[in-house]
């Protein structure tokens, strides 16, 4: 971090232990802060340092007795995909980027909410519906 600009951490809290939704046999817990007006560089060190973030809320896992789960960034200038990489990008050849200013669509509400209802059939997530409120605040802020 650069010293001469000192972290805003408007929050810091941890989440109880629950059941991993990686590892069923292990029990999982989330480190989070909220932090304002972060720089590319405190991004970087905290990128760095295992912290993912959504909109404000930057996150990590803290587990009690397991180290399984790692953050992990790839070199770019040596990664070679594997052949089922290669499969899958030219699979998803007609998949379009779009660079734009944040938005928020009742698409992107309908995407998110299903989603996370698949995974709280499949993986038991904690399910609830997120509204327009909460998907900006978690996704477009910051």
């Amino acid at each position: 971090m650069t010293p001469s600009l000192p972290l805003t951490t408007l929050a810091r809290y941890t989440t109880p232990p629950s059941r991993c939704g990686y590892l069923p046999a292990e029990r999982s817990s989330l480190a989070y802060r909220v932090l304002v007006d972060v720089t590319a560089a405190q991004h970087e060190a905290l990128l760095a340092r295992g912290w993912r973030r959504f909109g404000c809320e930057w996150f990590r896992p803290v587990c009690p007795a397991c180290t399984a789960c790692r953050s992990l960034r790839i070199p770019l200038a040596t990664f070679t995909p594997s052949r089922s990489q290669r499969r899958a990008l030219r699979g998803n050849a007609t998949v379009q980027v779009v660079m734009q200013a944040p938005t928020i669509t009742g698409a992107h509400l309908r995407l998110y909410n299903a989603y996370h209802a698949a995974m709280h059939r499949q993986k038991g997530w904690p399910w609830h519906p997120i509204d327009p409120v909460e998907y900006f605040q978690s996704y477009l802020v910051g």
